[in-house]
C-alpha cells in the first residue's frame, strides 16, 4: 500500500513539474504595452512569465509589475546585439567578445532584480556562404563565451540556456538540432549549462518529439511550446502517451484534469480535439464532453453510437 502511495506521489510530482506553464510576454498579450502584459497574464491565470528582451525598461519597473501581480519570472534572454542589423545573439561572433561579456553582465543584473533563475544566450547567425572552417571557428568562440557566461551566472545560481532554432525562420542560425546543442553542453560540462527545448523549432527541424523528449529531458532547462503551421487539430493519446511512460497513469485525476483544461482551451479557440476511448461508456462520455473519438474498438464505437443516437 505504501509503495503505491509513494509511486502515486512521485507520478504527481512528475506531472506537476511538466505542467508549470509560463506566459511568454514577447508573444502573448501584444495588444497592450509590455508593462501591462504582466497584469494580463495574471488575469488569465498564469503564475509565471517569461520574455525575451525587456531592456528598454528599467529592471526595477519590471520587478514592480512582477511583485504587484504576484508572478514569477522564469526566463529572460541576454541582449541579442543589434536586431535591426540582423544580429540574433552575440555568443559565436568572433571579435565581439567584449560586447558579449557586457550583455551577460546586463542580463545577470536583470535576472538578479527579477529573481529569474534562467538566462537564454543566443548563439548568433553565420555569414552568408560560410564554409566548414568558418563554422568551426564560430563554434570555438561560442564555447569559450559559454564557459565565461556559465562562470559568471554560477555566482548567482543562474542557469545559462542555449536553444536550437529552425533554419526556415532563422536562416544561418548556428544551432539547429537538439543533438548539436547537447553535444556542446556535454563538451563544456558545466552544471548550470542547459538546453532550452522549443518544441515548435524541434518539430520543424526534426520531428519525432516524443523520442527526443524522452532522450533529452533530464538535461533540458526549459521547454517552450507553440502551434506548428498546418496543424489544425489536437490529439491526446490517453493511456499510451509520454506521461504514462514517465510513470503517470492515464487514470490519474491529475491527468484527467489536464485533459479537461486542454478541451476547454480547444473549444475556446475552435480547434478540433481528439482522444482515445476504451469502451462504449468512454465513447459516450467523451463525445458528450465535446471530444472527437480518434481511436477505439469497433464494438465500442458501434454501441456508443447507438447510445448517443443522433449525435
Amino acid at each position: 500500500m505504501l509503495t503505491g502511495v509513494l509511486r502515486s506521489a512521485v507520478a504527481r510530482r512528475k506531472l506537476e513539474a511538466l505542467l508549470r506553464f509560463s506566459a511568454n510576454l514577447s508573444f502573448l498579450f501584444n495588444e497592450v504595452p509590455f508593462l501591462e502584459r504582466f497584469g494580463e497574464a495574471a488575469h488569465a491565470g498564469f503564475r509565471a512569465v517569461e520574455f525575451a528582451f525587456g531592456y528598454d525598461y528599467q529592471a526595477r519597473d519590471i520587478a514592480a509589475r512582477v511583485a504587484e501581480h504576484k508572478l514569477e519570472v522564469v526566463l529572460i534572454n541576454a541582449p541579442p546585439g543589434n536586431l535591426e542589423a540582423g544580429d540574433r545573439g552575440l555568443a559565436s561572433l568572433s571579435g565581439r567578445e567584449h560586447e558579449f561579456a557586457a550583455s551577460v553582465v546586463t542580463a545577470l543584473r536583470y535576472a538578479q532584480a527579477l529573481k529569474c533563475p534562467r538566462v537564454h544566450v543566443m548563439a548568433g547567425v553565420l555569414p552568408e556562404n560560410a564554409d566548414a572552417e568558418e563554422r568551426a571557428r564560430r563554434l570555438r568562440t561560442f564555447k569559450r563565451n559559454l564557459r565565461f557566461a556559465c562562470q559568471e551566472a554560477a555566482e548567482q545560481n543562474v542557469a545559462i540556456l542555449i536553444e536550437p532554432l529552425n533554419a526556415r525562420d532563422n536562416p544561418r542560425y548556428l544551432l539547429n538540432t537538439q543533438a548539436e546543442a547537447h553535444a556542446i553542453r556535454e563538451e563544456i560540462g558545466m552544471a548550470n549549462l542547459k538546453v532550452q527545448m522549443d518544441l515548435y523549432h524541434a518539430q520543424v527541424v526534426e520531428g519525432d518529439l516524443t523520442t527526443k523528449i524522452r532522450r533529452y529531458l533530464p538535461h533540458v532547462g526549459h521547454v517552450q511550446i507553440a502551434g506548428v503551421p498546418g496543424v489544425g487539430a489536437l490529439f491526446l493519446g490517453a493511456g499510451s502517451d509520454l506521461s504514462r511512460s514517465m510513470g503517470v497513469p492515464a487514470s490519474s485525476p491529475e491527468v484527467e484534469a489536464v485533459f479537461q483544461r486542454v478541451l476547454t482551451a480547444c473549444k475556446a479557440h475552435k480547434v478540433a480535439c481528439g482522444i482515445t476511448a476504451g469502451n462504449a461508456s468512454d465513447v459516450v462520455r467523451r463525445v458528450k464532453e465535446g471530444w472527437n473519438i480518434i481511436r477505439s474498438t469497433v464494438p465500442a464505437i458501434t454501441e456508443g453510437r447507438a447510445q448517443l443516437g443522433d449525435r
